[in-house]
């Protein structure tokens, strides 16, 4: 049963300037900061700019150092150019208004330059019952993320209300966290509402869980080091006051009743020569001992 059915409206193809990227995956919603510094990415900069300022992102597969269609994903993303600064070193940094997710059709080479054919994804943002659930359960998972993760917007928190669509909520939500480029670029590539959200709160679990793990681990270390600094605390407490009491001296190892003992015996020189070295080891080693000791689980 369909609770809300929306008829995709098919889309036209676009030839758009064109830049690609290596190490970073957008998604349509995002405003995205780019640093550009090569020859052909400033030439389809200032061809969008001359233009309706539209520009096409294609992401490059690792491994790949080319710029065909071989050495891209399929799947790239459309974008308007909001702002530009042009630098003193011929390069420029711009903010991108990331749009639709389009697949590449053709990789044309004109007198300006190479351009890419593109026709953005027709996707069915039906909300189902199971599509409900499954946004559902990603929301009230980005939440607990989201209050691990004490740096999101809270503007990016209350956008979810806005996100009826399953596309636009994962749009958002990969937007807005932290996950590995193939784990990105997988979420990029599916077309269907379903796995998407169902990869989606795979990796929201898992980030979930390693940082419960982190806060987890960070307390009892910072337990372990509050108990041992008590000790220290307490130890020199002790030392100061035996000092007030006359007994500074107490020599609760035997360290020292041994070395008079020692001293007292007739001992060749060499004996004696190490065990004066051992002796003072044994002290340095026995002060080291009184220090507050972290020890980590």
């Amino acid at each position: 049963m369909k609770l809300f059915e929306r008829h995709p409206v098919r889309p036209d193809p676009h030839e758009l300037p064109f830049i690609i990227l290596d190490d970073l995956v957008c998604f349509p919603g995002a405003v995205v900061p780019l640093y550009l510094n090569n020859a052909p990415a400033m030439l389809a900069l200032d061809q969008a700019m001359a233009a309706n300022r539209q520009l096409f992102i294609a992401f490059r597969i690792k491994g790949r150092n080319g710029v065909t269609i071989e050495d891209m994903n399929p799947i790239g993303v459309m974008a308007r150019v909001s702002q530009v600064m042009k630098l003193p070193n011929n390069a420029s940094r711009l903010l991108v208004e990331i749009q639709d997710r389009s697949r590449i059709l053709q990789l044309n080479t004109t007198d300006q330059g190479q351009r890419i054919i593109a026709l953005a994804l027709v996707l069915d943002n039906s909300v189902t019952n199971p599509v409900a659930r499954l946004m559902r359960a990603t929301s009230e998972s980005f939440q607990r993320y989201a209050s691990l993760h004490k740096k999101l917007p809270k503007e990016v928190i209350s956008s979810l209300e806005t996100a009826d669509a399953p596309h636009r909520l994962v749009d958002l939500i990969a937007a807005n966290i932290t996950l590995p480029w193939d784990q990105r670029l997988r979420l990029l590539n599916e077309e269907q509402a379903i796995p998407r959200l169902e990869e989606l709160l795979i990796c929201l679990d898992a980030e979930c869980e390693l940082m419960d793990l982190k806060v987890d681990i960070s307390g009892r270390v910072k337990q372990r080091m509050e108990q041992n600094q008590k000790e220290h605390f307490l130890n020199e407490q002790i030392r100061e006051l035996n000092r007030e009491r006359g007994r500074e001296d107490d020599d609760a190892s035997g360290l020292r009743d041994l070395e008079e003992k020692l001293k007292a015996r007739n001992l060749p020189d060499e004996v004696r020569t190490r065990t004066q070295a051992e002796f003072k080891r044994l002290a340095r080693l026995q002060e080291t001992l009184r220090r507050p000791r972290f020890r980590f689980p």
